[in-house]
């Protein structure tokens, strides 16, 4: 069985773009010969009227893989429409450890081919996969509903479109699963090892106060814990599958999130045990006590939380905050 392409050699050999042949156009999207449903329907209808495959760097010119000295960033990482929370509150939660987040990427800066090594953890194992730097984007004139220039089912760059690591990592990552389609779901673990090849462990909230299991204060304690080891954290809602229903908080069912921080904040004598997530979708819809316009937030506690975060536009960001009571 052949190897990963030798990228040095191809980046030293080649004055023009790469092509992965392996791992292109429709073939990343779905099977060709699987039967059709909505999934393929909804990719069927807009190529090529509205979509076409193109370089990311046709699409985004002043783009990098990594655009500042803060990148990789947690507030990065902006999920499509491809089912992929799983990987990409992961990438958010790693990126938390920039070192750890970029050791993923074997080719860290741009080249004339267009070709990108990347490190994944399969089954514990270290696996490289290349691909190019062609993307499902949006011909000219046409962009979705939030102005983005990539593909529906593709995640974006950072909010100010200038940096594509997570839309890379996120292609390689449906390389490896066969496409997008497959790629589609998945465990919150599942995207934290293959990023980092770290062991975990989780808990369903579902038992919580429940015999022989935590109660809230001691999985709080265990989250406070976990955050002072250094443990990436995350939390998944239940659901049929369809992220698209929220519940009466606003959260989205059936979906991944990154847990930031789990902290305390104290006023007056009262010691709050709060949580801090983050949606992958880089927006939030939580609307219960503590959101980001909630009049509970007063000066003192606004100060307590942590990374310096402005509360009161947090969710812009996919940040929100719950109490953990």
């Amino acid at each position: 069985m052949s190897g990963p392409p030798n990228v040095p050699k191809i980046i030293a050999d080649n004055a023009g773009v790469w092509t992965d042949t392996s791992f292109t156009n429709t073939d990343t999207l779905y099977y060709s010969i699987q039967p059709s449903n909505a999934y393929k329907a909804g990719y069927d209808a807009k190529i090529p009227s509205k979509l076409e495959f193109k370089d990311w760097r046709v699409k985004y010119p002043n783009s990098k893989i990594f655009a500042t000295a803060d990148s990789p960033h947690y507030l990065e990482p902006r999920q499509g429409g491809a089912g992929t929370c799983y990987l990409m509150q992961a990438m958010a939660g790693v990126a938390e450890f920039p070192t750890v987040l970029k050791s993923v990427f074997l080719t860290s800066t741009d080249n004339t081919p267009g070709i990108y090594a990347l490190r994944f953890f399969i089954r514990g194992k270290p696996w490289v996969v290349a691909i190019d730097s062609y993307m499902l984007t949006y011909k000219s004139g046409w962009v979705d509903g939030a102005g983005n220039a990539l593909g529906f089912y593709h995640a974006k760059p950072d909010a100010a479109d200038k940096t594509v690591w997570a839309p890379l990592a996120e292609k390689a990552w449906a390389k490896i699963k066969g496409n997008y389609g497959i790629a589609n779901g998945g465990f919150l673990l599942q995207g934290i090892r293959a990023l980092s090849g770290l062991p975990g462990f989780g808990q369903k909230i579902t038992k919580i106060n429940t015999s022989s299991n935590p109660t809230l204060a001691e999985a709080f304690t265990t989250l406070k814990a976990a955050e002072a080891a250094g443990y990436v954290m995350a939390a998944g809602t239940s659901g049929g599958g369809n992220d698209q229903e929220k519940n009466d908080c606003g959260i989205a069912k059936s979906h991944a999130y990154t847990i930031l921080s789990a902290f305390e904040m104290t006023e007056s004598g009262t010691t709050y045990k709060m949580l801090m997530l983050r949606n992958p979708w880089g927006i939030t819809y939580y609307n219960k006590k503590w959101k980001h316009d909630d009049a509970a937030w007063t000066a003192t506690l606004k100060a307590a939380v942590p990374y310096s975060i402005d509360v009161t536009t947090a969710n812009t960001k996919g940040i929100f905050f719950m109490e953990m009571s």
